[in-house]
């Protein structure tokens, strides 16, 4: 079984370690879930196991990563017994293929598909007419939704669907994570993949009342993505790499009073 030697930040690593195992799930407080997608019997397989519940449209399994439904089509994958009101979640991206709109997102506090705190990665985006707009293989926008592609705005967001900031320098591949503590949500983008993002946005206000547990992992339009990690509340594992610098974030903007 490969390590996830080139994707996992510091964080996602030391996580990795403490589980025992890199591919494990549970609902027990402390437990680590990991997945690298490797295993030789999940190869060029729509099933992606047991750990995953695939909640619309279809994920696969292909050269020891998994890849979202081709085509024009979103999909939503979840994490079989995992909870956590403050998980960390990291996967690793690729813009492979031909040029086209496509997205990563994790998706944390899931409930049900309407409910749920959904941050995406994407190339390019559809105005409300359909036209697309700044596709160029690769990432460039941060999205954040509550629900899957939703318009419904919530505490910092802007307007909904409206919602998103400029990833510049845009990337192909990267270590992605985000990070809720309390009613906040946190993303980070590692482009070099030394386990420190270089750029990290937010938004709080986060309904939580409103929301669930789950966690998982949503694509569209053939969207690549390696070493999925999630961390329940990870309040040792945060004072290194990525957790470290939303904690350094939060209290910048309390500070300052800015968002």
């Amino acid at each position: 079984m490969k390590t996830f030697a080139r994707g996992l930040g510091i964080v996602a690593c030391v996580a990795a370690v403490l589980s025992g195992a890199l591919v494990r799930a549970g609902t027990a407080p402390g437990f680590y879930f990991a997945d690298g997608f490797d295993e030789p019997e999940r190869q060029g397989s729509t099933d992606m196991g047991p750990f995953w519940t695939e909640r619309w449209s279809d994920w696969s399994i292909e050269d020891e990563h998994a890849r979202s439904a081709p085509g024009p089509e979103s999909a939503l994958m979840t994490v079989n017994g995992f909870e956590a009101s403050e998980p960390l979640l990291e996967v690793a991206v690729r813009y492979d293929g031909t040029i086209r709109p496509t997205y990563v997102a994790l998706v944390s506090l899931y409930l049900d598909d309407d409910h749920c705190v959904f941050v995406k990665i994407q190339d390019g985006w559809k105005d409300k007419q359909g036209v697309e707009h700044g596709v160029d293989g690769l990432y460039d926008t941060v999205w954040f939704f509550f629900g899957n592609n939703s318009q419904v705005p919530w505490g910092d967001m802007e307007h909904g669907w409206d919602d998103w900031e400029d990833l510049s320098p845009y990337f192909s591949e990267a270590r992605i994570g985000t990070y809720v503590m309390g009613d906040e949500v946190f993303v980070g983008i590692d482009r070099d993949f030394d386990g420190v993002p270089e750029s990290l946005y937010s938004r709080d206000g986060i309904p939580l009342a409103e929301l669930g547990l789950g966690v998982g992992l949503g694509g569209y339009n053939a969207a690549w993505a390696d070493d999925f990690l999630a961390v329940p509340e990870p309040a040792t594992l945060a004072v290194m790499g990525f957790g470290a610098a939303a904690l350094a974030l939060r209290r910048r903007k309390r500070g300052t009073g800015c968002h």
